[in-house]
């Protein structure tokens, strides 16, 4: 029998977006044993994440001086396990300085 996708709360872990070379990370929680990514829309793709213990899969963006971080920012995570791909929205805002 083919297990599910658990589903998958997705946050920011930490985040200082507001200066360059500030780390941002993320965690997602879902089927153990998967392959996870982030992305960024207009800065990064497919970042990868590593599962730090069964079913938790934590990863890291550095930004950089560039960086465009608009309120609107949508940043996603994606689990692949068990032959199933299940996505993920960030539901925390980032806080930039203007």
């Amino acid at each position: 029998m083919r297990q599910q996708l658990s589903p998958s709360p997705f946050l920011v872990v930490s985040r200082h977006p507001s200066r360059p070379r500030a780390e941002l990370r993320f965690a997602t929680l879902g089927t153990p044993g998967g392959r996870a990514n982030f992305s960024i829309d207009g800065v990064v793709r497919d970042v990868p994440m590593t599962e730090v213990r069964p079913g938790r899969y934590e990863g890291a963006y550095t930004i950089r001086r560039n960086d465009n971080f608009p309120p609107s920012l949508n940043i996603v995570s994606s689990l692949v396990a068990n032959g199933q791909t299940m996505s993920a929205k960030l539901n925390q805002a980032l806080l930039v300085d203007a």
